[in-house]
């Protein structure tokens, strides 16, 4: 059954046009969704703190902190998915990765990198300041019935500065592009 108190689901399914209570019920049941949390920012970030895009695990203690939401899952054995969708770019031709962290722990229990290269054409980006979308997913068991929080972090992987939701002219779009981490709750 579904945890009524994650309203955005609900509002999205409004938002596809199934309005009847019946229909969102039976659209839940069939996925076997028992929650989704997710935030969202289009807060401009300026990220110089460096995460190694090599054969290292990212840790706490690189990048950025840029997003982060807690879960308190309803069942230990049910799964929890993950999708992390970050717009960046960066100043100068290069890496931007990303990691997904899990509590304290030092380890990103996922992480994506983005290269940008001299010039990228609008299409899939952009030409002044190169960037794009960078996206993290993870799968797991949820383990626990207390609260997990989930963080992403982000950081060029050299000497350059990454920015979520804009570039180095500032932000992009006045607040409305934005970030977003995912987390959905299955059976």
């Amino acid at each position: 059954m579904l945890n009524y108190a994650n309203r955005e689901f609900l509002q999205g399914l409004q938002d596809l046009g199934v309005q009847d209570p019946k229909k969102v019920q039976s659209a839940v049941n069939a996925l076997g969704l028992q929650q989704f949390c997710q935030t969202s920012s289009g807060l401009y970030v300026v990220c110089t703190t460096q995460i190694p895009s090599d054969n290292s695990k990212p840790q706490i203690t690189e990048g950025d902190n840029v997003l982060s939401r807690t879960i308190t899952p309803i069942n230990a054995a049910d799964k929890l998915w993950l999708l992390a969708v970050l717009h960046v770019s960066c100043d100068s031709p290069g890496t931007i990765v990303a990691g997904l962290f899990q509590n304290s722990t030092a380890d990103a229990i996922s992480s994506a990198r983005l290269q940008v290269p001299a010039t990228m054409p609008l299409i899939g980006g952009l030409s002044a300041d190169g960037g794009g979308i960078l996206v993290l997913s993870h799968y797991m068991t949820a383990g626990t019935t207390s609260t997990l929080t989930f963080s992403v972090r982000m950081g060029p992987a050299s000497a350059m500065t990454a920015y979520l939701n804009g570039n180095s002219g500032g932000s992009l779009f006045d607040g409305v592009f934005c970030s977003s981490l995912n987390i959905l709750e299955v059976k």
